[in-house]
């Protein structure tokens, strides 16, 4: 078994798919060998002779790189569960408010929360295609993050045109389905991300959804930075191959 098909296996395990492989070799080689090589999932490939400093630095590079990406992998997956986490606990206050009450007092379940919260109904045109969200109810954390007063009853296009284009489309599925829905994106003020959670309340009446949003640009300040770092080692090493994400 070749060098070449030891790094396909090796990579295609997923236990090992973000493995660095170095290739060093003392035979003549030509593009083709260098080629195969990277095809085959090489982070670096080296032919002797080969200064040991050089050979050490590359791989520390690369273990750096490897830690650096772990850690950051870690610390994401944990803010992901707390947030998954407190937003399945408020989803069970509001489905539990629900069996007692209208879904005006649901709402009210939210109004206390630091997250900031909205209540939207997809509004459809003629043909029953989704053509907007209509404000039913909002917390105070909402009013201060989006600068809206008194939104209820209005339409989000009238009041915050650029929320309804990153909301529309996941909270009209989220209606049609049932189901629930995360995604994020940049918000109005410049260099500020915002992470969003749409979901139904069940019982709640047709094309009606509850939205969380929670500010996330220190996440996204940090993922730059490291990405930076990473770009920086990256040209300091002399690697022929970009540093992993």
């Amino acid at each position: 078994m070749g060098g070449f098909e030891v790094a396909r296996r090796v990579k295609g395990d997923e236990r090992n798919a973000r493995l660095p492989i170095c290739f060093l070799t003392a035979s003549d080689v030509d593009g083709s060998d260098i080629k195969d090589a990277y095809e085959a999932g090489a982070a670096d490939f080296l032919a002797k002779p080969v200064q040991p400093w050089l050979l050490r630095a590359r791989v520390s590079v690369f273990v750096t790189l490897w830690q650096q990406a772990q850690a950051l992998q870690d610390r994401l997956r944990l803010e992901l569960e707390n947030a998954e986490w407190k937003l399945s606990d408020a989803r069970l206050i509001a489905q539990n408010e629900r069996v007692e009450r209208s879904l005006s007092d649901s709402t009210a379940v939210f109004a206390s929360m630091a997250e900031a919260y909205c209540t939207l109904e997809v509004v459809c045109d003629e043909n029953e295609q989704p053509s907007g969200l209509r404000f039913l109810g909002v917390n105070r954390a909402f009013e201060a993050r989006s600068g809206l007063e008194s939104p209820i009853g209005k339409l989000m296009f009238e009041l915050a045109a650029d929320l309804e284009r990153q909301t529309l489309e996941a909270c009209s599925a989220v209606a049609a389905s049932g189901g629930s829905k995360r995604f994020e994106g940049p918000a109005a003020i410049a260099g500020v991300w915002d992470t969003f959670f749409a979901f139904v309340f069940e019982g709640s009446g047709p094309r009606r959804v509850g939205l969380l949003m929670a500010d996330i640009s220190a996440r996204k300040e940090g993922e730059a930075a490291m990405q930076a770092q990473n770009a920086f080692l990256y040209s300091r090493s002399g690697a022929r191959s970009p540093p992993l994400s």
